[in-house]
C-alpha cells in the first residue's frame, strides 16, 4: 500500500534521510550543535554513586553523569552533606577526576570533607563574592577536562553586586532570576559542547525553600532562581529531615540521628522509585549509636562499629532488600548469603557483620543495585563505582541476574 513505511528485518539499522545527514554535517562543520539518531544517545549507564545506598537504589546506581541535577529542601536537610559525599563517590569511582564546589555560603569545612571520605587534594573549592562570578566560575569548571562534578551550594547566594551595594528599597527580587536564567543558558550550551568532546561533566545545585507571604491555602513554599532554572534540571530531588532521639550504649539520650526522606519531584530519565528514606548518623566520632529502623526493642542493639557524623544507616534496609531479591535466605539464626559469606546468622547478626565487613557489604550493595536495574529492563553495568580492586569481579552474571529478577517478580 503506498505511503507505508519501509519494512526491515529485526536488528536491521535505519538509515537517515538525505536532510537529516546533511543536517548533522552542517551542524558539526559549523561547530553550533550535534545531531544524531537516538540509538547513539545514552546516558543511563554512566551514574557518579551517592554513597548513600538508598539513593543509589532509588536512581539505578547513582546521579546520571552528564547531567544536572538538584537538591532542594528546607535548612537542615543535609543537601551540602549529600552533595559532599555525591564528591566522594566520584573520587572513589574516578581516582583521576577532579570536583569543583563553588562555594557561595561560604561554609566549607575541610574536615569533615574529609571525614566524608572526600580526597581534598582533588577537590578545588571556589569562594565567589557575587553571583555573576559564581555563574563565570562554574562556566570555567565545566570546560575543564579533568573536571567530572561541579557544586553549587547555593542558588539563593547567588545575588548580584547591585543587590549587594543597594538599599533594601530599591532591590530588585528578580535579579537572582536573570542570574540564573544566563546560568542554565550556559550550563546547557557548555554541557553540550563538552558532550562533543568526549567529556560528560555533572552538576548538582543546591536549591531551598521560601515561605511566600501571606498565602493562606495552597503550597506556602517556593524556590529561589526563576522557574528556568527548574527546567533545566534532568532530575530535582526534595530532601526533608528531622532529628529522632535514640539511646545510646550509656543509657542517655541523644539527638544522634536524623530520619531524611527524598522525593523526587521531577526526573526525566522515570524510574521506578519516587520517594524514599535513610537515617544519617549525627553523633561525635566514635560514638556508638542503635539501629533507628528496628520496629521492636530488642533489635535496637549497638554496633561494633560505631557510626560516625556523615554515616548512613543503611544495613537494615541491604538485609530486607537482600531477603526480597533471594540473595539472603533462610530463617530464624540459620540465614545465609553465599554470594559474601558462609556463615549463617540471625537478620539482627547479619547486619552486624555487614556493619563490620564494609568490602563485603559493597558487594552485597552492588549485587543490589544490578538486579534493580534487570528487574527495571536496564543494563546491569555501571554499579562497578561501589566496588574497589578485586570486589569488581563479583558482580552476579546476567543470567543470574535475569533469574532474581523473575524471583523478585514473584514475590511481588
Amino acid at each position: 500500500m503506498a505511503g507505508e513505511p519501509p519494512k526491515r528485518s529485526r536488528g536491521q539499522k535505519a538509515s537517515a534521510p538525505a536532510g537529516l545527514t546533511e543536517l548533522r554535517a552542517d551542524l558539526a562543520k559549523g561547530g553550533r550543535g550535534r545531531a544524531m539518531d537516538g540509538s547513539r544517545i545514552g546516558v543511563d549507564d554512566w551514574m557518579i554513586p551517592t554513597g548513600i545506598f538508598h539513593l543509589d537504589y532509588a536512581f539505578l546506581g547513582g546521579i546520571q553523569e552528564g547531567q544536572v541535577t538538584m537538591f532542594l529542601g528546607l535548612p537542615s536537610a543535609h543537601k551540602t552533606t549529600i552533595a559532599l559525599k555525591t564528591i566522594a563517590g566520584l573520587h572513589r569511582k574516578y581516582p583521576d577526576k577532579w570536583a569543583v564546589l563553588v562555594d557561595a555560603e561560604d561554609n566549607y569545612d575541610q574536615k569533615y570533607s574529609q571525614d566524608l571520605g572526600i580526597d581534598t587534594d582533588r577537590l578545588e573549592v571556589i569562594k565567589p563574592f557575587d553571583g555573576p562570578t559564581a555563574v563565570d566560575a562554574l562556566e570555567a569548571a565545566l570546560r575543564v577536562p579533568e573536571v567530572g562534578l561541579v557544586v553549587l551550594d547555593s542558588i539563593p547566594a547567588c545575588s548580584g553586586m547591585q543587590v549587594l551595594t543597594k538599599s533594601a528599597e530599591d532591590a530588585s527580587v528578580s535579579e537572582l532570576a536573570t542570574i540564573m536564567s544566563r546560568m542554565a543558558s550556559k550550563i546547557t550550551s557548555t554541557l553540550v559542547s563538552e558532550k562533543e568532546k568526549g567529556h560528560l561533566v555533572s552538576v548538582i545545585l543546591l536549591n531551598q525553600f521560601r515561605s511566600k507571604i501571606g498565602v493562606m491555602f495552597g503550597n506556602p513554599l517556593t524556590s529561589p532562581g526563576g522557574y528556568f532554572i527548574n527546567h533545566l534540571a534532568t532530575r530535582k530531588i526534595v530532601f526533608r529531615s528531622k532529628a529522632i532521639l535514640q539511646s545510646t550504649s550509656l543509657d542517655e539520650k541523644a539527638e544522634g540521628v536524623a530520619q531524611i526522606s527524598f522525593t523526587v519531584e521531577k526526573s526525566k530519565f522515570g524510574g521506578p522509585v519516587r520517594s524514599g528514606e535513610f537515617y544519617m548518623s549525627h553523633l561525635p566520632k566514635g560514638y556508638p549509636v542503635m539501629n533507628p529502623s528496628a520496629t521492636k526493642e530488642s533489635t535496637r542493639i549497638c554496633v561494633n562499629r560505631p557510626y560516625l557524623q556523615g554515616e548512613i544507616i543503611d544495613e537494615p534496609q541491604i538485609i530486607l532488600l537482600a531477603g526480597k531479591y533471594g540473595l539472603l535466605s533462610g530463617a530464624g539464626a540459620n540465614m545465609a548469603c553465599p554470594l559474601i559469606s558462609q556463615e549463617k546468622m540471625s537478620k539482627t547478626q547479619w547486619m552486624l557483620w555487614l556493619r563490620d565487613h564494609p568490602e563485603e557489604s559493597d558487594i552485597l550493595k552492588a549485587n543490589l543495585i544490578a538486579l534493580y536495574r534487570a528487574y527495571s529492563n536496564r543494563q546491569p553495568i555501571p554499579v562497578d563505582g561501589y566496588l574497589l580492586g578485586a570486589g569488581k569481579d563479583r558482580i552476579l552474571p546476567e543470567k543470574e541476574l535475569q533469574i532474581g529478577r523473575a524471583s523478585c517478580r514473584e514475590r511481588v
